[in-house]
């Protein structure tokens, strides 16, 4: 399936990220332009910035940055803090509005991998709907943060929630799947489990 020069968004759902803000922004348009270059997402790709009600200067950032680089970067403010969730549904449904043909989540501080981003496109131009990021290890984690994460996978498999072990929210969703979560008005939604039982293609990586 072809979709060549797909217009891409990305959302970086941020709380208190003043200090990692704009070297994220950076990077990441960098990568967004190596991948327009090479004509696989269209120059009016974007990146949309979900300030969770931060107490820094998180915001005055982004509007820095929207200063510098324009239509590029766009984003919303929360008047109090929701909790990622709730900033990740907001920025899903945001650039639905927008208009984009895919859209990627990603951390404001990057601990997962940016340069796996041209790969989540190639995997959406062979037709998958989503592309969800995979944990190669956890090294870093400590002790009790494995601990809690195993036994979340398990429960969430014995409540009938089949989600891979170190699936993230580093995800690639398609404008189909932007679409099908807009019909869904329940409260608290895990994204995890929702993206993985719609049933549309999906690809790991």
């Amino acid at each position: 399936m072809s979709r060549e020069k797909s217009r891409l968004a990305i959302i970086i759902p941020c709380f208190n990220e003043e200090a990692v803000i704009q070297s994220t922004v950076e990077t990441l348009l960098s990568v967004m332009d190596g991948i327009i270059i090479k004509g696989k997402i269209s120059d009016d790709s974007y990146i949309y910035i979900i300030d969770d009600g931060s107490k820094d200067k998180s915001w005055q950032v982004v509007e820095h940055l929207r200063e510098i680089y324009g239509e590029k970067i766009k984003g919303t403010k929360f008047i109090k803090n929701y909790g990622n969730q709730k900033a990740l549904i907001a920025g899903l449904l945001g650039v639905r509005e927008i208009g984009c043909d895919c859209v990627i989540s990603i951390d404001a501080d990057l601990q997962q991998d940016e340069n796996s981003i041209e790969t989540f496109i190639d995997e959406f131009h062979n037709g998958a709907e989503i592309v969800s990021g995979i944990r190669n290890n956890r090294k870093t984690d400590s002790l009790f943060k494995k601990t809690t994460a195993l036994c979340f996978y398990k429960l969430m498999n014995l409540l009938g929630v089949k989600i891979p072990p170190n699936h993230s929210d580093f995800r690639l969703v398609s404008k189909k799947g932007l679409d099908i979560l807009a019909k869904y008005q329940e409260e608290g939604l895990f994204l995890r489990g929702f993206f993985h039982e719609i049933g549309l293609k999906t690809a790991y990586v």
